[in-house]
């Protein structure tokens, strides 16, 4: 039955839909319902534990055949768009160089663009995967975790972003820390801005537009 849905830490929509059953994230985001949650979080990839959802009943399909027969049916599985910015430690792009990539089941190949970009088409109901790109010295790996960024206006969205750029801070600790104050001035010190170590909205429109737009 229909029903207002809490999210949890860690989820995204393409979690929350496979677990009530429903093929395609876009059934939920996009219902009558949930305009306001649109209003809220324009970007349908970025929500956040606490938001609220009206999750619909699944919609059951039927298809007329014949019984004395058999027949196939084939499910369409739906496709997001995962796009990375690799880098080495200076914060050069890794350009032009092969990689590796593991989503769920599925293994990809490639090669990352002159800007260190990567681009591929994957399911978007995995929640983790493994990049390998390969170069000089070994090369260089990383876990992905999928579908769990906060938005850039939580203190956890901005320590994501802090880590996932390259800055030591814990993005999974829920306390303001010493740490995570040293890994803001030092993103502020290295962009050119006020280093005061307050999230500002200075602050946080920079790491939207390094993080979320690149």
């Amino acid at each position: 039955m229909p029903t207002n849905y809490i999210v949890s830490r860690g989820e995204c929509l393409s979690s929350i839909a496979k677990n009530f059953g429903i093929s395609d994230w876009r059934t939920i985001y996009n219902h009558a319902e949930n305009a306001a949650f649109r209003q809220k979080r324009p970007n349908p990839n970025i929500i956040c534990a606490g938001d609220e959802l009206y999750v619909p009943d699944p919609e059951v399909g039927e298809e007329s055949r014949g019984t004395d027969s058999l027949h196939s049916f084939k499910k369409n599985a739906h496709k997001t768009t995962l796009h990375l910015i690799v880098q080495d430690e200076m914060g050069r792009p890794l350009k032009s160089k092969p990689y590796d990539l593991v989503v769920g089941d599925k293994a990809y190949q490639g090669t990352t663009g002159a800007d260190g970009s990567i681009d591929r088409e994957i399911s978007d109901d995995e929640p983790t995967g493994e990049l390998t790109v390969h170069a000089s010295g070994g090369g260089y790996s990383w876990s992905l975790t999928l579908g769990t960024l906060d938005p850039h206006d939580t203190d956890s969205g901005v320590k994501q972003r802090l880590s996932n750029l390259g800055f030591d801070v814990d993005p999974e600790s829920d306390e303001w820390d010493d740490a995570a104050v040293t890994a803001l001035k030092a993103f502020q010190y290295a962009m050119d801005l006020p280093v005061t170590g307050e999230v500002d909205d200075t602050t946080r429109n920079k790491l939207l537009s390094l993080h979320d737009q690149a």
